[in-house]
């Protein structure tokens, strides 16, 4: 949730949700597959709960935009989900030149050093925010959307016709 909540939905479809309070996240992000305690009363219709474990990572990378450099290796970044509610302390030696104030970069998150911060390791930049490329490989990567195919695949599309024709409608 943007407000910074989150809510645990169960296997068993027939339980309700499972609020979560920003507290009781531990160090699990949007997504992530958890194991979840039950808390003693209940707040409002949602049963209150605490994660205990993470059973799998929903990400490996994280885009983030570029906030403000801090120290001689290290950039401030906010993630460009806004589900991802922290920052990120980014440091690697992985980009050519130094990222600028709004650039984007993927990063993979290396642990939690407070509740809203983390550290992380520069993997790319994606370059300027505003650019149509970059927005394209942002949408893909925040949304697993495949860039790279197998040949036998990229062999099928070019044997397909330019245009379709009219049995295709």
């Amino acid at each position: 949730q943007r407000s910074g909540v989150g809510f645990v939905l169960p296997d068993d479809k027939r339980r309700a949700d499972i609020f979560v309070a920003p507290s009781s996240f531990g160090n699990a992000m949007h997504g992530d597959t958890v194991v979840v305690t039950l808390l003693p009363g209940n707040r409002g219709k949602n049963q209150e709960g605490r994660i205990v474990r993470i059973l799998e990572r929903a990400r490996d990378t994280i885009t983030c935009r570029v906030i403000k450099k801090m120290g001689r290796e290290g950039y401030v970044c906010r993630p460009t989900d806004s589900r991802l509610n922290f920052s990120i302390i980014a440091t690697g030696d992985a980009l050519e030149r130094r990222p600028k104030k709004n650039e984007l970069l993927v990063v993979e998150p290396r642990e939690q050093v407070e509740s809203s911060l983390w550290a992380a390791t520069i993997l790319e930049s994606l370059g300027n925010e505003e650019e149509g490329s970059v927005q394209e490989r942002l949408v893909k990567i925040n949304y697993d959307i495949p860039t790279s195919f197998p040949d036998e695949v990229l062999n099928a599309a070019n044997e397909l016709p330019g245009v379709p024709s009219e049995e295709d409608f």
